[in-house]
């Protein structure tokens, strides 16, 4: 129950910072979760690093992370307060500020680049995320753009 009660300050942590909901109960709020827990495990954040990604058609997606808020959703607990580190904090918000389709591509474009080792180019990186996102082309090069301004590639 710990890690629940983590995670559920976690997202009620996240929820008052961006006023957004992160609430499971619809498909934009767990791409909205999927996306920032991928983010802020990049950044370092410990409880966000327990939650393996993978590929997936949204973007990376832990399916440990679904199972668990999914509980949480079934039976509430009490949320645990998690400190966020500020530059963590900022960049969710920042992404989260610009629109759900911004935020899946940084977290595509992140895991594409970041996978490989050593880490793809950008050209290798758009690539890619054309084949997995067509959809998402037109966000891919600010995507990148916003990752190396954020120091995270």
């Amino acid at each position: 129950m710990d890690d629940l009660s983590r995670l559920a300050g976690l997202l009620k942590r996240l929820a008052e910072e961006t006023g957004k909901s992160f609430v499971p109960d619809t498909f934009q709020n767990r791409l909205r979760i999927q996306k920032s827990i991928y983010l802020l495990g990049a950044m370092g954040l410990p409880l966000a690093r327990r939650y393996a990604f993978t590929y997936y058609y949204r973007g990376p997606y832990s399916p440990v992370l679904s199972h668990a808020y999914y509980a949480l959703k079934k039976t509430p607990v009490a949320p645990t307060p998690v400190r966020i580190p500020p530059d963590a904090l900022r960049t969710v918000k920042e992404c989260i500020a610009r629109g759900d389709t911004f935020l899946e591509a940084v977290a595509t474009v992140h895991s594409i680049a970041t996978d490989a080792r050593p880490h793809l180019g950008r050209d290798e990186t758009f690539s890619i995320a054309m084949l997995l996102k067509p959809q998402l082309k037109n966000r891919y090069e600010k995507a990148w753009d916003y990752l190396c301004e954020a120091g995270l590639l």
